[in-house]
């Protein structure tokens, strides 16, 4: 999928990050999938995937035409309204630690830990 970066602020499981925090944003389809649901009194800040964490594994063009794998451990913090299934959306310094900032978005893979 995808791996691209955000800057964190209040986010969907209820609580405030920053750049520097290593966090990311999950796609909506599996956050909301997990969510207690606000409709029978359920509180999404409480979603069991809200705190788990993630290795994040980027794909980076190496010499010799071949990839270089980078991996980061993030927590969840958010919900990435933008992303496909297997898309991630990670904090600027998570993201720094697997790509150049510059780079806006990098191919890679996600597991749960």
């Amino acid at each position: 999928g995808n791996l691209t970066y955000f800057s964190p602020a209040l986010g969907a499981c209820g609580w405030t990050s920053s750049d520097t925090d290593a966090v990311c944003a999950i796609p909506h389809d599996i956050f909301d999938g997990a969510a207690p649901r606000v409709s029978s009194g359920g509180n999404p800040d409480r979603n069991p995937l809200c705190g788990r964490l993630i290795r994040v594994t980027s794909f980076l063009a190496a010499a010799g035409n071949t990839k270089r794998q980078v991996s980061v451990d993030v927590m969840v913090a958010d919900r990435c309204v933008d992303c496909e299934a297997n898309d991630l959306d990670l904090s600027l310094g998570a993201f720094k630690q697997i790509a150049p900032e510059g780079s806006g978005a990098v191919s890679g893979k996600w597991q749960w830990l």
